[in-house]
């Protein structure tokens, strides 16, 4: 590699042209001595970027840069960064949307992933909702990305070092023309928002707090606004404009980089990829979850060592430049004079004084090595006095990123383009960094099925519920064909009408099945196989089996001559045929899989997980939906609650609909629906056969091959596990509470490696269609006849479930 090659002292000489020297230091103790004090940075790069930043902290020196870094470090304390990871998470689904938009094609990932920091960086340096992921006609964004580009040409152009020459030619023109822009949108922003505070101290005590609630968080304009130093005095305008300035130029690139190289690293070694998802995995699983929060991040320990590693491999800044403020005397016995450049080569540093550096390798930061490496050799961050001042946010925003994209997607690269590095200002590749990413089966679906379930499905429901005009129904069969309709749609894109036209053959098959097993269940004779074959149920069943087979081989076949059409097809056809369908269906995903060989799945294989995903997602989350509308029916005062939950969010954003980002954001109903599935497990026990010896707490030894049984109704119930079991409490489900309980108590979709992998879709569902029939109706309850509970395959009532559906006056 170059840099081993020529670099391989513990300093060397790097000049700019004939006339400027930098002095660059490589061994880690050096960098340390020549890091420890607060020097101002060196005129020759910095001063380019002078005329946007001024003099903020990034380049001023001296007494105002200490009294600037005391003012900003609240800035970073970490009540105020935790809520910028919400916004963080904001815009990472923005992100996330638009890989999902790829379909598994190859794609320069950096622009999108700068379009992503930068939307973050706007949210959370002056509260701007600025929609630059997807409007890219911003004159503000278009101004800082345009000087982002202007000074990564003016340091390569030896020329243009020069601040007159610099003015006089078109790039130098066009630079400062957007900085007069940036300028004016920061100037702007900031009266403005002094005008507002001002106001905000003259009103009374109620304007001011709902003026709070509509605030979600403190951003970077509202310290540096507020800061004050031990006289009293804040910053002028100019001065924060500057370090608002400084802050946007600082996170947005370098950030940008980081991850777009950790991305491309998380392709280059899928073994670790797949560490890291499944950490992630785990850590929400165990805490019942979609997404990350603040508290989750320290809770990462194999995806931050993985990010490390990458910042080692990848920094995003390759390298910083230093005035000496006073002389330093190197361990060699040589001395730098006061006024020398110094720089520090920090991508030769990472790849020099490491035992095997151009080996990737996230174990190199676990805590024991971490102890016995020299603390200058890892400094992506820069180091001492005049370290990065944000650096925990963007480890933040890195690791939310991470592993929101694991969560949705594999990564793989482009083996026929990699990267080729580059050193600017900040690390690039030259030819952009290409990379595959395709939906993770259990998140592909989900995130692309969103419209599927949201808007297709259940308004059939709602208009039957309409037509009842508040007679008592049973529910349990309405739900059932609402679930069916829906898995259909989102099995392999089959519109049945299954709600309205129940003459269908192959949603006669599926009840049909699905009544039969129920029947085989509770008759020990039809256990045996050979009997159940010669009795009529037994021939029933498997006349509906064939019938629901051969239609999930047509629908394969189908589907794989109409993929390898379209490969063939030229790409204006493609595109057409991409836009009539919508969204990728469970079919689509299994006949895209491929394991680390490259092979996929054999059309057998695929039915049989159609068929499973059929099975496994009806009738358990029609008892979970039917259930949970019968306990809304039950407590009225909870009822009322998740309706004003909805209602006020929905509101909040003015729309009438739920989508997919919604789902996330309704703490009670989750928290009702929760405990409905506790109190009415739709799974009530499931058994397991042992495959090796298992030892209980109490001694017990469980022989491999024992069958093990598991009564999820039974354990949700037990005194021994929830207190005042047989009460209805949402409130079990605070996170309070959540963290006090065993991880086991509460298992609607089992647990362990077997758990229910479509648990997520089915908790969308029934918050989709608790919220939507919430929205339009008054639930109440038969008196006269209520359930009885019969635990069968699911938890079902002998008598039905009927209720009572009025519509709400709004």
């Amino acid at each position: 590699m170059l840099i081993r090659s020529q670099l391989c002292t513990n300093t060397r000489q790097f000049w700019i042209g004939p006339f400027e020297c930098i002095m660059t230091m490589l061994n880690p103790e050096y960098i340390r001595l020549a890091l420890a004090n607060a020097d101002t940075k060196d005129n020759i790069i910095y001063d380019f970027v002078k005329h946007w930043l001024g003099d903020g902290l990034l380049i001023s020196g001296g007494e105002k840069w200490t009294r600037h870094r005391r003012l900003l470090t609240p800035a970073f304390h970490f009540e105020i960064l935790r809520p910028y990871v919400k916004l963080s998470v904001e815009s990472t689904y923005v992100f996330l949307n638009k890989l999902m938009a790829t379909k598994g094609e190859c794609i320069d990932v950096y622009n999108h992933v700068s379009l992503m920091t930068l939307d973050t960086l706007l949210k959370c340096s002056f509260s701007y909702e600025s929609n630059c992921q997807s409007d890219l006609n911003n004159p503000y964004i278009e101004s800082v990305y345009a000087m982002s580009e202007l000074l990564a040409k003016r340091v390569i152009f030896i020329p243009h070092h020069n601040d007159f020459i610099y003015r006089l030619s078109s790039n130098g023109r066009e630079f400062f023309k957007h900085c007069q822009r940036v300028h004016e949108k920061a100037e702007t922003t900031i009266r403005d928002r002094h005008k507002e505070l001002a106001r905000l101290a003259k009103s009374d005590e109620e304007e001011q707090y709902s003026a709070s609630k509509k605030r979600r968080y403190l951003d970077f304009l509202d310290v540096l606004i507020q800061a004050r130093d031990e006289d009293g005095n804040g910053l002028k305008d100019l001065e924060i404009r500057e370090e608002v300035d400084t802050f946007m130029f600082e996170g947005h690139d370098t950030t940008a980089s980081a991850i777009s190289w950790c991305l491309y690293n998380l392709a280059r070694f899928p073994q670790f990829q797949q560490k890291c998802r499944d950490e992630v995995n785990d850590l929400l699983t165990s805490k019942d979850k979609e997404e990350l929060d603040w508290d989750d991040l320290n809770q990462l320990p194999f995806l931050t060592m993985f990010i490390k590693e990458s910042l080692r491999f990848h920094p995003p800044v390759p390298g910083i430049v230093r005035n000496l403020i006073k002389d330093v005397k190197l361990p060699n016995g040589g001395f730098l004079p006061k006024g020398t450049s110094v720089g520090v080569s920090v991508l030769a540093t990472h790849h020099l004084y490491w035992d095997d550096p151009e080996v990737f390798d996230p174990y190199r930061f676990t805590p024991e090595n971490n102890a016995k490496r020299h603390s200058h050799a890892f400094i992506p961050f820069s180091a001492g006095p005049r370290n990065c001042i944000g650096q925990h946010f963007a480890m933040n925003e890195l690791k939310i990123v991470v592993a929101m994209t694991l969560r949705r997607f594999i990564i793989t690269p482009d083996e026929d383009n990699p990267p080729q590095w580059i050193s600017r200002l900040v690390l690039r590749s030259l030819n952009g960094i290409h990379l595959r990413f395709t939906p993770v089966t259990h998140f592909g679906l989900l995130a692309q099925n969103k419209d599927g379930v949201r808007v297709r499905a259940i308004p059939s429901r709602v208009e039957k519920l309409v037509s009842t005009k508040g007679e008592c129904i049973d529910v349990y069969n309405h739900v059932s064909l609402m679930t069916l309709d829906t898995l259909l749609k989102c099995s392999f894109s089959y519109e049945s009408n299954c709600q309205s036209d129940l003459n269908n053959p192959y949603i006669e098959s599926v009840y049909a099945m699905a009544e039969l097993l129920g029947k085989r269940f509770v008759f020990i004779p039809h256990h045996n196989d050979f009997i159940y074959r010669l009795s009529s149920n037994g021939r029933e069943f498997f006349k509906h089996c064939r019938r629901v087979h051969e239609k999930a081989e047509l629908t394969i076949r189908s589907r794989r001559k109409e993929l390898a059409r379209l490969v063939q097809i030229d790409g204006k056809e493609q595109h057409t045929a991409g836009k009539k369908r919508r969204y990728l269906d469970f079919l689509d995903v299994l006949l895209q899989a491929r394991d680390a060989d490259g092979n996929g799945l054999k059309d057998l294989e695929i039915r049989e997980e159609v068929d499973t995903f059929m099975f496994e997602g009806h009738d358990t989350t029609a008892s979970g939906i039917s259930w949970c509308l019968y306990n809304l029916a039950r407590f009225p005062q909870f009822q009322q609650k998740c309706r004003d939950e909805v209602n006020e969010l929905l509101k909040s954003k003015n729309k009438e609909e739920l989508d997919w980002d919604d789902l996330n954001q309704l703490p009670f109903m989750t928290m009702f629906i929760k405990e409905s599935l506790r109190y009415h497990p739709p799974v009530p026990g499931f058994m397991r056969n042992l495959i090796k010896d298992v030892t209980l707490p109490n001694g017990i030894c469980l022989p491999k091959d024992t069958s093990v049984g598991i009564s999820a109704i039974t354990t949700h119930h037990h005194r021994l596990y929830w207190s005042n079991p047989e009460v209805f409490d949402p409130y079990r489900f605070t996170p309070e509470n959540n963290a006090k309980r065993h991880s086991h108590a509460f298992i609607p979709f089992s647990a362990g490696p077997r758990n229910c992998i479509g648990q997520h879709f089915a908790m969308n569902e029934l918050k989709i269609v608790v919220a939507m029939t919430l929205r339009r109706f008054i639930i109440t309850p038969d008196e006269d006849n209520p359930p009885q509970w019969v635990t069968r395959l699911v938890l079902r009532s002998l008598n039905g479930i009927h209720l009572r559906f009025t519509p709400a006056t709004q």
